[in-house]
């Protein structure tokens, strides 16, 4: 996840959490982008947010994470929204997502957080990402030069973001606590069953950059799917660098069924 050119469009988006549980509730199966975006103005839907910043949040965030892939996402995260509620998994499932769609978001959590915690930091402050930034502009991420300012706001955007989604704290004194954060068994199951749909082979799924957003090595992964066989979509046998899993479903519907009722431990 940490090949794409940076942008500065965190500045715009951030988590969303609550304007993406209120889009989806409201977006039907087969709505266009542009038909939602009509709808956030004349019904309000996302409260009082402008014109302007409806039209951003839909195209520029729901759109480009939910609307994808046949609209896929969206129909599955609203399913589970209706089952389950809005609980972990839904912002876990909303990082991954946004992670996809913005590489400065990805490399915060996979890059940023992941060399704090080594060097064995118990907290990180939007100054310490700015630093992060201005290395990365030197490494070549930035397609033209940012301003010290646009480094600062999208600093402060992705720090409120990583709280949104749990793997930062509350601002205390200019700094956030790094939060302990792991993916629970709804989002894993989801991508483990998303990257097989989408023909990852069975050890590119295992080593497969996705799993990073959420911290998770490979040992790690593989772990979680031994654990969650007992969902029944799938058995695992792994051997050294060799990977086998036999897949125990064979239509999406089966394995968003299972994805309503099962624990998110």
């Amino acid at each position: 996840m940490t090949a794409a050119n940076y942008t500065a469009r965190a500045i715009k988006s951030t988590a969303l959490l609550e304007e993406t549980r209120r889009l989806l509730r409201a977006w039907n199966p087969g709505q266009s982008a542009a038909d939602l975006r009509h709808r956030a103005r004349t019904e309000d839907l996302l409260g009082k947010a402008t014109g302007s910043r409806a039209d951003d949040i839909v195209q520029g965030a729901f759109a480009a994470r939910y609307l994808i892939d046949g609209d896929e996402p969206a129909e599955t995260v609203k399913r589970l929204l209706d089952a389950r509620g809005a609980g972990p998994w839904f912002a876990q499932l909303g990082l991954l997502f946004a992670a996809r769609n913005d590489a400065v978001l990805a490399d915060a959590i996979t890059v940023f957080l992941v060399d704090a915690k080594r060097r064995h930091a118990v907290a990180v402050s939007s100054k310490d990402f700015v630093a992060f930034l201005g290395r990365q502009e030197e490494a070549g991420r930035m397609v033209k030069a940012w301003s010290l300012g646009v480094k600062e706001s999208v600093a402060q955007h992705i720090m409120h973001q990583l709280t949104d989604v749990g793997a930062l704290g509350a601002p205390s004194r200019g700094r956030r606590s790094i939060q302990p954060f792991h993916a629970g068994d709804v989002a894993v199951a989801y991508l483990a069953c998303e990257l097989h749909r989408k023909g990852v082979s069975d050890a590119a799924l295992v080593a497969h950059a996705d799993w990073r957003v959420w911290q998770m090595t490979e040992d790690e992964v593989r772990v979680a799917l031994d654990r969650l066989s007992d969902l029944g979509l799938w058995v695992i046998q792994a051997a050294g660098d060799v990977v086998r899993i036999a897949w125990r479903w064979s239509r999406w519907d089966e394995v968003v069924a299972v994805l309503e009722r099962c624990s998110d431990g």
